[in-house]
């Protein structure tokens, strides 16, 4: 836990080189050995400005969107981010280290920093880490996604950790941590659901507005139903009904609603007319692979019975000839 850990401070650029940190500042990813500041692409400053440092945490459930999002911000030349990482100046073990020891670099950064400490919540309240980082100008943008896609996704990247009640109960206490932590700090956490990221490109949009910073890529995709194609149906259930109250209440805190788009709004990207046309191909691909499924079977089908025929076929005539055959002989 970020807050707890007594990891050593590794000061001075010489630190790099033990714990290399990988940053991307508007889709330029910084190797370790240029993040040094004097061989950083971009200009770098020690001195800390007047105002407060400003952050920016991605934050939610494990495989809620969280990287797609972390991905999507990064990209904006308004900041500069930084992925979560096993082992780094930021990271120990894949949780923050102590405010105290990563001060200094996040300080040295002279734009907004993007973190992504999504395990934090597993060891403690997303209050408890707002509290830890109030000396900054703090904003913390939590997305969540329908629990059963998360549960699927998340089985299929880790098998151990099927168990249902176990991820009914850190779903619901991690979302609902994110709630309480509204009642507290108002205005500088903003709630988003993933499928309305991909519904309406206005959503991306107006989250990096509220954040003040230019605009990223959106770099989502189409929310697909694996869970509910792929888990038994009692597991589905079970999902739905034990997060239904935790689910109706991060419906109600979601700062932005997907819209249809009208002739007021501003006219989309290049990439976002892009992402809707994929999108798009990928409902029609999906309405038509019943249909192509049937046709395949019913091929396959026609096949082995041609295949059958033929082999009858070549049977009788085999009689056929070796009948013949006989019966020249008896001649």
């Amino acid at each position: 836990m970020g807050a707890q850990r007594n990891s050593p401070l590794v000061p001075g650029a010489e630190a790099h080189g033990r714990f290399p940190v990988r940053c991307r500042r508007g889709g330029l990813v910084i190797s370790p050995a240029k993040f040094a500041m004097s061989d950083c692409p971009y200009p770098f400053r020690t001195d800390a400005d007047s105002d407060r440092k400003r952050l920016i945490f991605v934050m939610g459930v494990q495989r809620s969107g969280t990287n797609a999002l972390r991905r999507s911000l990064s990209l904006s030349p308004s900041i500069v981010a930084f992925n979560e990482a096993k082992e780094d100046e930021l990271y120990d073990d894949w949780f923050l280290r102590p405010e105290p020891e990563i001060r200094d670099l996040l300080k040295a950064v002279p734009l907004p920093v993007l973190l992504k400490p999504i395990s934090e919540t597993l060891e403690r309240s997303l209050s408890e880490v707002m509290e830890e980082f109030a000396a900054y100008d703090l904003h913390v943008v939590w997305i969540y996604r329908d629990p059963v896609n998360v549960y699927h996704s998340t089985v299929t990247r880790w098998p151990h950790k099927k168990d249902v009640g176990t991820f009914i109960e850190q779903w619901n206490a991690r979302n609902l941590g994110a709630a309480e932590a509204m009642d507290r700090y108002g205005e500088q956490i903003t709630v988003v659901r993933y499928r309305d990221l991909v519904k309406d490109y206005l959503v991306f949009r107006n989250l990096c507005e509220r954040l003040g910073i230019r605009q990223g890529e959106n770099l989502f995709s189409r929310d697909s139903r694996a869970g509910y194609e792929h888990q038994p149906e009692e597991v589905q259930q079970e999902i739905l009904s034990e997060t239904a109250s935790a689910w109706t209440k991060m419906e109600s805190l979601r700062a932005f609603r997907p819209r249809r788009r009208t002739l007021a709004d501003p006219e989309p990207t290049r990439a976002e007319k892009l992402r809707a046309k994929v999108d798009d191909l990928e409902a029609e691909l999906a309405t038509l692979d019943p249909t192509l499924s049937a046709l395949r079977a019913e091929n396959d089908d026609l096949r082995r019975r041609l295949e059958t025929l033929e082999r009858s076929g070549l049977r009788k005539l085999e009689v056929a000839t070796r009948r013949g055959i006989r019966a020249l002989r008896g001649k």
